[in-house]
């Protein structure tokens, strides 16, 4: 029976434990998908942001180093006219950018 066991967990990857703090940080991008549902129904832009510095944001904030920032999100409200100094950002086509089942199978092909 404990060969059986053996085998079969060789086989089936095990689940890893998470830290504390991985922990924490999902289940605060839960709680910042409701807020960010939450702001659209309610009409505002909203933005997460990656690649801050958390702790000038802590020291900006003064909040106390125990505490972590896990995500920074804007909120406002989009103008309502576009201005003219505004440029479009580049963009990849989409056929590159999404997949459909596999990574090599695009999920949109233009027909020949």
């Amino acid at each position: 029976m404990r060969t059986l066991f053996s085998t079969v967990s060789n086989i089936t990857q095990m689940p890893t434990i998470n830290s504390a703090e991985g922990w924490a940080f999902k289940n605060t991008m839960l709680a910042v998908q409701i807020f960010l549902l939450g702001c659209h129904a309610s009409g505002l832009a909203t933005a997460p942001m990656e690649g801050f510095d958390s702790r000038r944001i802590r020291k900006c904030l003064n909040i106390p180093d125990r505490y972590e920032v896990p995500v920074v999100v804007s909120v406002g409200y989009e103008p309502e006219e576009k201005s003219s100094d505004s440029r479009e950002t580049a963009r990849l086509p989409f056929e590159e950018v999404f997949c459909l089942d596999s990574f090599d199978f695009p999920a949109y092909r233009k027909e020949s």
